[in-house]
């Protein structure tokens, strides 16, 4: 459910404020020179084209694919690695893979930060435990001695992956932004300036450190007052 929450795009009311048009399930099927043209057969004239999309698997992802052989054929997966629950990559249990480098079979993410920074908690803890992945399903190696049957008993198998979505944040320009935050089972919505203060907080609160906390927050209030600075040494 968090998952098709999350992929479900949030209320964009706000942006028609700001001459945005929003076209939803409108894939781009070629970008010429002078216009976009989308599968659904509609051209879009224009001056300046952003991408801010992603433009396809990196090659190290594909060569390893490649290396590992047929275990890796899945549809879904589009040139990423395919892992299994415990983000493995099949055919090759030594190979770790999560981001938006992986495809996890039968259980679909989107390609976000937030699930990739979850993925590296989740792999994190397993390799501190020193969890035995080669195992069918990840054990202590301390636990070795114990039979099937008691090692689910005693729970000292490790859990798959499971996705939370926290939410989600997308900023839209002139200091404003679309927010939807997941607090149990209520989702809190907020658009415009509130939006953008949302979304602000969240990141910083996301830093490693206090000092990337206070760097990061002279960074905006230096930008707020001089502008952002695009000069290059």
């Amino acid at each position: 459910k968090a998952v098709k929450d999350l992929l479900q795009p949030p209320k964009v009311d706000s942006l028609s404020e700001n001459f945005v048009e929003l076209l939803l399930e409108s894939a781009v099927q070629e970008v010429t020179r002078t216009d976009i043209k989308l599968k659904d057969g509609t051209v879009i004239p224009y001056g300046i084209a952003v991408w801010a999309a992603g433009i396809g698997p990196l090659p190290i992802t594909l060569n390893i694919r490649e290396q590992i052989g047929e275990e890796q054929e899945d549809e879904q997966a589009r040139g990423r690695v395919v892992v299994d629950r415990w983000l493995r990559a099949l055919g090759a249990d030594d190979v770790l893979a999560i981001g938006d480098c992986s495809c996890v079979r039968g259980y679909p993410l989107p390609a976000t930060a937030q699930v990739a920074a979850q993925q590296g908690t989740y792999l994190g803890r397993l390799l501190n435990k020193e969890v035995d992945m080669a195992e069918v399903v990840p054990r202590l190696p301390t636990e070795k001695s114990l039979n099937a049957l008691d090692a689910i008993r005693r729970k000292k198998f490790a859990k798959p992956f499971q996705f939370l979505s926290l939410g989600i944040l997308a900023y839209t320009g002139s200091n404003r932004a679309l927010a939807e935050i997941d607090v149990g089972s209520r989702k809190l919505e907020y658009t415009g300036n509130v939006g953008w203060l949302t979304w602000r907080s969240a990141y910083l609160t996301k830093q490693v450190s206090l000092r990337n906390q206070c760097m990061v927050a002279f960074d905006w209030v230096k930008t707020s007052l001089f502008g952002r600075d695009l000069t290059r040494f």
